[in-house]
């Protein structure tokens, strides 16, 4: 699992509504009201509703990765402004990791997301 995510959470707006707004599509989508766990009838209930989107990136490196999702946020930085006042949004960087790895956020890339009022968020997977 090495990817990058943006997600975007609404008490307020629904999935459908924050993929309008923001003309994107999502790959996944939660509701709030709806459990964690279909399979477990007493799971926790989801506080909020979370559109989650996937960045696509050439190259395996988290650079590469980063990279992609600015762009995308740089082209629709209008639209993540126009949501923040119902929205909150982080970036997730999911990467399983060797036993050593470095790897850099540049500045420009923490700009253009601290622009878009967009956080970062890392959760990193040892190897064995």
């Amino acid at each position: 699992m090495n990817d990058v995510t943006l997600r975007v959470a609404s008490d307020t707006l629904t999935p459908p509504e924050i993929s309008q707004r923001l003309g994107l599509e999502p790959e996944r989508t939660f509701l709030r009201g709806e459990r964690m766990s279909h399979r477990n009838p007493l799971s926790a209930i989801r506080s909020r509703h979370l559109w989650l989107l996937t960045i696509p990136a050439e190259g395996a490196s988290v650079e590469a990765h980063l990279h992609a999702a600015c762009e995308l946020v740089r082209l629709y930085r209008d639209r993540f402004h126009a949501l923040a006042d119902t929205c909150t949004f982080d970036a997730i960087v999911a990467w399983e990791v060797p036993p050593q790895l470095g790897f850099e956020v540049s500045v420009d890339q923490m700009r253009i997301l601290a622009d878009s009022g967009i956080g970062l968020t890392f959760s990193l997977y040892g190897g064995d």
